[in-house]
């Protein structure tokens, strides 16, 4: 279970990184105290999510919700996959790497080419 924490850890420190050589300011404080309302308010959907797909059947004559956590589980962690797809950052964040990455997202007007 301590697994599960570590990535996104390491990624908000990639996400620090790169926002501090962007703007010239650390702000680590707001991301992880906006990691933490994330996290607890999905960790707070679970108990419902686990109680409507209760409801559904939970006994040996009628397993239907139990049976369904798995796929729900299974859809949930591909929305988080598809989520995380659009994340990009270099594997080193320095100023180099930070401005590149910067001009690669800024469309060239065709004057300036």
């Amino acid at each position: 279970m301590v697994g599960v924490f570590t990535f996104p850890n390491a990624i908000l420190a990639d996400v620090i990184d790169y926002d501090s050589v962007r703007t010239g300011m650390r702000r680590e404080a707001l991301y992880y105290g906006a990691q933490n309302v994330v996290e607890k308010w999905t960790g707070s959907l679970v108990f419902p999510l686990f109680a409507v797909l209760l409801l559904f059947g939970e006994t040996v004559d009628n397993p239907l919700g139990i049976r369904l956590m798995g796929p729900v589980a299974g859809v949930i962690s591909l929305l988080g996959f598809l989520l995380f797809r659009g994340y990009r950052l270099p594997d080193s964040v320095t100023e180099d790497s930070v401005r590149a990455l910067m001009d690669q997202k800024t469309p060239r007007s065709p004057r300036s080419q």
